[in-house]
């Protein structure tokens, strides 16, 4: 079943250790990383990701170095790890011109479930179309 979660975008320095900080804020903290999604782009670097437990993330972070971040809602929906998963799910958005925004997975054995987190134009409508007849 889809659900809407909660996502972080926290942005910080590109440099060394940064990522491993945040992890280990969050591991400290006792909240688990559901799916995460990070990239850099020059001296910067985007970390997003969904956790277990929104209001402790979101204390941890206003009082840390990392209190440069958002929020979004984003959809987490559990796929087969299976060849044309992403495809079949990817053209039923957009038949319903849902954009995806960005996207990242949890990681599962071939054939099992996986949760995917998708950033997207319509939640709820999202939400609609992969919770029919569920």
């Amino acid at each position: 079943m889809a659900k809407k979660e909660t996502q972080f975008t926290v942005l910080m320095k590109n440099e060394p250790g940064k990522l491993s900080h945040l992890a280990d804020m969050i591991s400290q903290s006792e909240i688990n990383i559901l799916g995460i999604s990070a990239y850099t782009n020059g001296e910067f670097g985007v970390v997003r990701f969904v956790a277990d437990n929104v209001k402790k993330v979101r204390a941890l972070l206003n009082n840390s170095d990392y209190s440069n971040f958002y929020e979004t809602n984003v959809v987490s929906h559990q796929i087969v790890n299976t060849p044309g998963a992403l495809s079949m799910l990817s053209k039923l958005l957009g038949r319903k011109k849902i954009n995806i925004d960005n996207l990242y997975c949890s990681t599962s054995e071939a054939g099992q479930a996986t949760t995917i987190f998708l950033a997207v134009s319509d939640v709820e409508g999202t939400l609609g179309e992969l919770n029919k007849g569920k």
